[in-house]
């Protein structure tokens, strides 16, 4: 399991300027170093869309359907954290014997998605602090500090532990629950006076056992100001095949933020996500 373990190890390398910052109260930390961060937390965007496939999807598509249909599904994505997934229309070549088939496909664009979603909104959308409580556990060592705290109670309780420096990067992210327990890496580089993550190694635990460990890697592009993924490289490695890397890529295009949205508290069938659907007003 050497290999698996290693993914959490890459150095992390940023620009000096921000890392030379003096330690300041926690306090002061946690209200300042979000600004240091690129992410749509502290911007004037309450929403955006995109559409997005997988390189599993596209060559799927190839195969079997009209290769044009490359992007079954669009996220709609608010500032609150929801996430909605609209699904796009069908080719016209999409049979009725055929269409069960599709969908199966389409829903492993959006398993694969909804995982990369949840660490890109932790890293990138939304800086580390915002999610820390006031009464999080803080403690300072020489050259980190480290933050505890619980999410919910009882069996369901989650406890995060977060692992920055004294100007306030973030070196990784601890979560366990139950039994099972996952660590994240993010690294980032300076970008234009502030932090930008292009990327997270990722290792699964079972007890203490590694059982599974993920590369991700982004690629990214500016549009309207903001820092947005066009890329995700994806490496999974599992305790199981440990001599075999399976890999994956997803992408995104077509960026729209702003939209004017309304909710439909019953979503029709064009919808592919829970729960009510945005739409454009």
């Amino acid at each position: 399991m050497k290999r698996i373990c290693t993914l959490g190890l890459m150095a992390i390398w940023v620009g000096t300027s921000l890392l030379a910052q003096g330690r300041m109260p926690w306090k002061d930390l946690k209200t300042k170093a979000p600004h240091y961060y690129h992410t749509l937390e502290n911007s004037d965007v309450q929403n955006f869309s995109c559409l997005f496939t997988s390189s599993t999807f596209v060559d799927y598509a190839k195969q079997h359907f009209d290769s044009s249909y490359a992007y079954p599904l669009k996220l709609v994505w608010l500032k609150e954290g929801r996430a909605y997934y609209i699904l796009q229309p069908f080719p016209d070549s999409v049979t009725e014997e055929n269409k069960r088939d599709l969908l199966r496909a389409i829903q492993a664009v959006k398993t694969q998605f909804q995982g990369c979603l949840m660490d890109w909104q932790n890293f990138l959308l939304f800086s580390p602090f915002i999610d820390i409580p006031g009464n999080a556990r803080i403690s300072y060592g020489p050259d980190s500090i480290d933050v505890h705290y619980q999410v919910g109670e009882g069996l369901s309780a989650t406890r995060v532990e977060k692992l920055f420096t004294p100007a306030g990067l973030l070196l990784r992210v601890t979560v366990q629950m139950g039994n099972k327990t996952i660590k994240n890496y993010p690294f980032y580089r300076e970008v234009e006076g502030k932090w930008l993550c292009t990327g997270w190694d990722s290792q699964i635990y079972e007890g203490r056992e590694i059982v599974s460990g993920i590369a991700t890697r982004l690629e990214f592009r500016k549009i309207h100001n903001n820092w947005m993924p066009v890329r995700v490289d994806l490496m999974v490695q599992s305790k199981q095949s440990p001599d075999q890397k399976f890999t994956s890529t997803l992408f995104l295009k077509d960026y729209l933020f702003n939209l004017a949205l309304q909710e439909i508290p019953n979503p029709q069938s064009g919808s592919s996500g829970s729960g009510s659907t945005p739409e454009k007003k």
